[in-house]
């Protein structure tokens, strides 16, 4: 992978996900029981006009893009991590035995690169075979995922938990469950 793929990847997976997830749990709030926030939202986005709903997406899409570039900012080392920290944060890829900086400070900066990529840059085409609410291992169900599937992998229990509780734990291994990136964030952090 490279700083380009990775910024690629974040484009379709953070930024447009994110668009697509926002504007989805406007029109249908997720859940069998969604909260009272996301139904009242839901109820307004309902009532706009289609040009207004139109002005809330473009909204929604430069919140994601400027939250994106700003943790890219970030890892570039050209925002504040905090007063007083002269460290440096590093980004790495690892496969097997290859590992690869991705924020090399000798190479153009991630959140430059985010600015080149095109809005809506995923392809079409690129449908995965995982769909929403399979389960299975979690590193199974990664390698049927695809960038833009909208699809995020959700262990069971908890990963966290789990390695706390189960002896020689492994997440790559462990059972998981493939939720809409909507769903996803509103699982309960415990």
């Amino acid at each position: 992978m490279t700083a380009e793929d990775f910024v690629q990847t974040i484009k379709i997976q953070a930024s447009e996900g994110a668009i697509e997830a926002t504007i989805s749990s406007l029109e249908a709030p997720v859940g069998r029981k969604p909260s009272q926030r996301d139904s009242e939202l839901s109820k307004w986005y309902g009532s706009l006009p289609a040009k207004h709903q139109s002005m809330v997406t473009a909204t929604v899409r430069e919140a994601a893009e400027q939250a994106v570039f700003s943790f890219l900012a970030l890892l570039d080392g050209v925002a504040s991590i905090g007063k007083g920290r002269d460290g440096k944060l590093q980004l790495f890829y690892t496969e097997r035995e290859r590992r690869v900086l991705l924020n090399d400070p000798a190479k153009e900066e991630l959140h430059n690169l985010f600015n080149e990529v095109p809005p809506e840059s995923r392809s079409e085409t690129d449908t995965g075979e995982l769909r929403p609410n399979d389960v299975g291992l979690a590193s199974e169900l990664l390698r049927k995922s695809v960038p833009g599937d909208g699809l995020e992998i959700h262990h069971v229990p908890q990963k966290h938990f789990a390695s706390l509780n189960i002896a020689a734990y492994d997440p790559d291994a462990g059972p998981a469950i493939a939720l809409p990136k909507a769903a996803h964030r509103r699982m309960p952090p415990r």
